[in-house]
């Protein structure tokens, strides 16, 4: 067994190397570098406070409750807009999706399966034949 976790560690490490990972890194270093992104996030969070407290109160404005929840709503949309926000979603997507297609891929094998991704190959970017690539 722990060599099969030596395998894994070292697996996880040239996981690590894969365009994938080193573009979330890079998208998350420009997220949490960008002054434009704290201050949305900074804003967000006070509105949201905002709202909560209005909401705990007896008797609290619906008229208020609502003219803060349009300011999130906005607020929301501005964020994710955002290219920073949109770089950053897509490259944490793209890293997400591959890790869950490794994961798949060693499940499958540990059972003796045969892999499959979701797109129904035994790899994304094979043939659709697995006896023509070899991967597995």
């Amino acid at each position: 067994m722990v060599d099969l976790l030596k395998k894994a560690r070292e697996f996880g490490l040239e996981i690590q190397q894969s365009a994938e990972f080193l573009c979330f890194v890079s998208a998350k270093s420009e997220f949490d570098d960008s002054a434009e992104m704290k201050k949305f996030n900074r804003d967000f969070d006070s509105k949201r406070e905002a709202l909560n407290n209005e909401m705990a109160k007896d008797g609290s404005d619906h008229e208020k409750i609502t003219q803060i929840s349009e300011e999130l709503r906005d607020l929301y949309s501005k964020i994710h807009e955002n290219v920073v926000m949109i770089k950053f979603e897509k490259a944490r997507c793209d890293f997400e999706e591959l890790v869950k297609e490794i994961v798949h891929v060693i499940t499958v094998n540990a059972y003796g399966e045969m892999p499959m991704n979701s797109f129904g190959n035994c790899s994304s970017h094979c043939g659709n034949s697995c006896e023509s690539c070899g991967e597995f």
